[in-house]
């Protein structure tokens, strides 16, 4: 009996399976990251002094609060709307000038970019430097920002683009006191 009812599930199963895609099953996308990330990550560094070497040891490496993360997000993308992006790219990041030149040439001029959603937040990177004499944390955070591009188009009306993304942030803080 249990035989039989197994048999008839599987049946059932199976008639079934054609009319599923297979990316269905598979829900996973590959989130693209810069091919030259690691030479982003890796600076110039030069050696702690002594009295920066004693802090270092005893300063705990937390990581980047997502309340932080989330309003750094914002703020770039604040500055985006704005039509001020470039003091938030770093001079590392990959096709800068491309896609600021994108930004300014491409993108409708009333177009507003909104955040949704900012989640998988993660601190890929520690490290402490000196910057002038003061000891700084610096720290590599990843997010998977939600975010939708709004204008109206001539043509079309209202359009609305949504879109994740992985954003690779830096962090600095100063931890002398």
């Amino acid at each position: 009996m249990k035989l039989k009812q197994f048999s008839m599930a599987f049946a059932v199963c199976i008639s079934f399976a054609p009319f599923v895609p297979s990316h269905a099953i598979r829900g996973f996308d590959r989130i693209e990251t810069p091919a030259d990330f690691e030479q982003t990550v890796e600076q110039k560094v030069e050696p702690l002094s002594d009295r920066s070497q004693k802090l270092s040891s005893h300063i705990p490496r937390r990581p980047v609060t997502p309340e932080r993360v989330t309003q750094a997000v914002h703020t770039i993308a604040d500055s985006w709307n704005k039509g001020d992006l470039e003091q938030y790219l770093s001079e590392a990041f990959p096709n800068r000038q491309d896609l600021l030149d994108t930004v300014d040439q491409s993108v409708p001029t009333d177009a507003i970019l909104r955040i949704t959603g900012v989640s998988s937040i993660s601190t890929l990177h520690y490290e402490f430097t000196e910057i002038d004499g003061t000891l700084v944390l610096l720290r590599i955070v990843t997010a998977t920002v939600a975010s939708q591009i709004e204008f109206n188009d001539p043509a079309t009306g209202y359009q609305k683009l949504t879109g994740r993304y992985e954003w690779i942030l830096r962090f600095r803080d100063s931890v002398d006191k």
